[in-house]
């Protein structure tokens, strides 16, 4: 099953054990591990996987749940998750995710581009020279509002927009929104989003990042 670039990958246990083990890990939180192999980054939701090895065979569960310390929560369909992300692939953000991990029907991840030339904003706004901060940061709101409205048009609302969910090139300034696959993105009608307009407006609290950015700036000045 394949849009555009997006497909189900099924996995077996070793490659998803393989996956959550792999040291070559970005980061690790109580949710998942992010992690980048054969030029692939893979995000793996702990969860998930526990509450599938939960009702196949607990006495696994036992000893993986303590050596990985993760919890368990209820399990996602892959497929419904599948008809939900497909729809990014009619808009700018539809470079990112290439794959949904099913391991026997539990969506237990996903498959991303490595995106190897960008870094988040939080670390490009502490970075970037100071005589070029101003006018990196209007380009940020552009490029970011751009973005935003385009997913808005197709009735995807990302409530999570902050500096740690956008991904910025620096040689380039294109700009890319992360973790559109989370609880806190909602995949509405278009219909929808336009009969509530006001949506337009609050999801665009990512404007709220000028309190940092202010903060950074001010850090910068009194610091020289």
């Amino acid at each position: 099953m394949q849009v555009n670039n997006v497909k189900i990958i099924n996995i077996n246990k070793e490659q998803l054990i393989n996956l959550l083990l792999n040291k070559n890990y970005f980061s690790k939180g109580s949710k998942g591990i992010l992690t980048l192999k054969n030029d692939k980054l893979y995000k793996i939701y702990f969860n998930d996987f526990i509450n599938t090895y939960y009702k196949n065979n607990q006495n696994l569960l036992d000893d993986e749940v303590k050596s990985l310390r993760i919890k368990k929560i209820i399990s996602k369909n892959p497929k419904k998750k599948f008809k939900v992300l497909k729809r990014l692939s009619d808009t700018k953000s539809n470079n990112l995710i290439t794959g949904l991990l099913s391991y026997k029907g539990i969506l237990v991840g996903i498959e991303m581009n490595y995106l190897k030339d960008y870094i988040t904003l939080e670390k490009a706004l502490s970075t970037i020279p100071y005589s070029k901060f101003n006018e990196f940061v209007d380009i940020c709101y552009k490029k970011c509002e751009e973005l935003i409205d385009d997913l808005l048009k197709q009735g995807i609302i990302p409530y999570d927009i902050h500096e740690g969910n956008i991904l910025v090139n620096m040689n380039t300034n294109d700009f890319q929104l992360i973790d559109l696959d989370d609880e806190s993105t909602k995949y509405m009608s278009k219909k929808y989003v336009l009969q509530h307009s006001y949506i337009c407006n609050e999801i665009k609290h990512f404007y709220n990042m000028r309190e940092s950015i202010e903060e950074i700036e001010f850090y910068r000045m009194n610091s020289k």
